[in-house]
């Protein structure tokens, strides 16, 4: 997998992540606090792993947001701004994936989504990446899978004007 292909499907991961807390807080009762913290502390960890990814940097497999962080600031020290949200985020990557007593309330859990929020932004902005983006990228990709298959062009797609990443080499799986 090239670099370009790597930092997207790093994105898409953490992407995933981030709206499945989301979804899970708002339309789950009686709401799945480990859960949705699980997954706040994974899209922040994903997208970090991703910002170092982009820079060159072999991320260590680890779930320490102190380390991923620290790793971060190394290359720009504006991930200071950010330091306290990703750090707190720690304690959600193991630790809930086992009968624990945390006592989690729901404030911890919104806390949780905020601050992997704030992460989630803060380095999507450092790679220049929005989410109009995104969405052009993964229809771009549907297109050419579909010509691939069916060797027809698809009258409806319209190039982007300009994407951050090489959309000529498929994913691994693709």
């Amino acid at each position: 997998m090239n670099v370009n292909s790597e930092i997207s499907e790093w994105i898409r991961l953490a992407d995933m992540d981030l709206a499945t807390a989301h979804h899970m807080f708002d339309t789950y009762h009686p709401k799945p606090l480990e859960i949705v913290c699980f997954h706040s502390q994974q899209a922040a960890e994903k997208i970090l792993k991703c910002y170092l990814v982009s820079k060159g940097i072999e991320y260590p497999k680890i779930h320490d947001m102190q380390v991923l962080i620290e790793m971060c600031i190394e290359f720009d020290d504006e991930f200071n701004n950010i330091y306290v949200e990703a750090t707190t985020l720690t304690n959600y990557a193991v630790s809930l994936r086992y009968p624990t007593e945390l006592g989690l309330e729901e404030s911890d859990t919104i806390k949780a989504i905020e601050n992997s929020d704030k992460v989630m932004k803060f380095v999507k902005e450092k790679l220049n990446i929005n989410d109009n983006m995104l969405i052009k990228e993964i229809e771009a990709k549907r297109v050419l899978q579909n010509l691939i298959t069916t060797s027809e062009p698809d009258p409806t797609f319209e190039r982007p004007a300009e994407v951050p990443w090489d959309l000529s080499s498929p994913r691994e799986g693709d």
